[in-house]
């Protein structure tokens, strides 16, 4: 068995030194290296201790059969034939890189390295072996057969988890237990004196220092914070975290969820956008020019907020209006939105013609819209007092009682 083995191993591993060939046909000029080694250094190292393994595993094999008088035993020929033949396949290769080119390098393929590995380990370990059949075989001849077999039978014993288990629990053998009787007994059953388990007080130590920990950082100290504490600073976290969302999200706004809110902030930001650059078009004022008139309830695209915010982010350009959105964000295109809703019924001086069509003025969120009044048609009549109107009714009442 142990020759078909070393056989199938001779076979195969010239086989996987032939990629040692393709490797340096592939890269020829470059250095190989493995593990920080030069790939031509591990040629010379596994060489040298298969070498070495060889003629240990020879020198051992020669003096067992001596003192067996026996030549049956295996001689391990296969050996050395498995590194003879990696060596010189390997060597063959690397005369083959280096006729190909003349700037070749040494050059171990991953599966050539390790099979030279493989084969110094196994090397080593029948050295090994061998040395330990040697020294058993001496003690045969020298009559020694009692000093320590080849094989030695475990001895029964407690397992390691019965030991460990009994280790930290502080639990003695059920032979000792005569030792550890009390005089205590209760209807026959009897009382020993265990420990406590080394866990359980460690336990407990370990608890109270935790708690003159926890007493001194908390309490005395107070360089931490009491729960009451922690929740006020993960509200006011929580607040800040909610209040930056409120910001991007404002910051996010388009035409269908803007809304026209009447701020300080917003009329300021937006007055300083429209002056820069919208006053060109439609005047500092609002009053219009080559823009239309901004001031008043005629509208050629509507008068809503979401549609001043939509002509401006888009623009117009069959009238000549660029689109906004590329150079101003939407916060921006809002507040100029509702810097032009809050100057409507300015009326400023040359304001130009009304154009498109009619829509009632914009309400701010939260307020409600106030309907026109009606028109009251003028009368030149005096007023009539309560009393007068009294009497005509008196009047009215006596003709038709009449």
């Amino acid at each position: 068995m142990k020759a078909l083995t070393l056989s199938a191993i001779a076979a195969a591993l010239p086989a996987l030194a032939m990629a040692q060939e393709a490797a340096e046909k592939v890269a020829p000029s470059v250095q190989g290296q493995h593990f920080g080694l030069s790939d031509e250094v591990w040629l010379w190292l596994f060489m040298g201790t298969a070498v070495v393994f060889t003629i240990i595993i020879l020198t051992v094999n020669s003096a067992i059969r001596n003192l067996a008088e026996t030549k049956n035993l295996w001689k391990p020929k296969a050996a050395s034939l498995v590194l003879l033949l990696l060596v010189s396949r390997v060597a063959f290769a690397q005369d083959a890189g280096m006729e190909a080119a003349e700037e070749a390098r040494f050059i171990f393929s991953d599966k050539a390295f390790w099979a030279m590995a493989a084969a110094n380990v196994f090397l080593m370990f029948y050295a090994l072996m061998q040395l330990r059949l040697l020294s058993n075989v001496t003690k045969k001849v020298a009559g020694l057969d009692a000093v320590e077999p080849v094989m030695t039978p475990l001895q029964e014993g407690p397992s390691w988890f019965t030991k460990f288990w009994m280790r930290i629990n502080d639990l003695k053998a059920v032979e000792h237990e005569k030792d550890l009787l009390l005089n205590h007994n209760y209807d026959g059953i009897k009382e020993l004196d265990n420990n406590l388990p080394p866990w359980w007080k460690w336990t407990f130590y370990l608890s109270i220092i935790f708690g003159v920990v926890y007493l001194t950082h908390f309490h005395i100290l107070k360089t931490g914070a009491l729960p009451k504490e922690e929740l006020a600073i993960t509200t006011a976290e929580a607040e800040a975290e909610v209040a930056a969302y409120i910001a991007r999200a404002k910051m996010n706004v388009d035409e269908t969820s803007v809304v026209y809110l009447l701020e300080d902030e917003r009329l300021t930001a937006g007055a300083s956008v429209f002056k820069a650059n919208c006053a060109v078009c439609h005047g500092q004022a609002l009053e219009g020019g080559v823009g239309p008139n901004l001031t008043d309830t005629y509208w050629l695209h509507g008068g809503s907020i979401k549609d001043v915010f939509k002509v401006i982010k888009y623009g117009v350009p069959a009238k000549g209006m660029q689109a906004w959105n590329t150079n101003l964000t939407p916060i921006q295109i809002q507040n100029v939105s509702t810097y032009i809703l809050s100057m409507q019924g300015s009326n400023p001086a040359n304001a130009k013609e009304p154009q498109g069509d009619h829509s009632d003025p914009a309400q701010p969120e939260g307020s409600e819209a106030v309907p026109a009044a009606e028109p009251v048609a003028p009368t030149d009549a005096p007023a009539e007092t309560p009393a007068t109107a009294q009497n005509e009714t008196n009047i009215d009442l006596t003709v038709s009682v009449k």
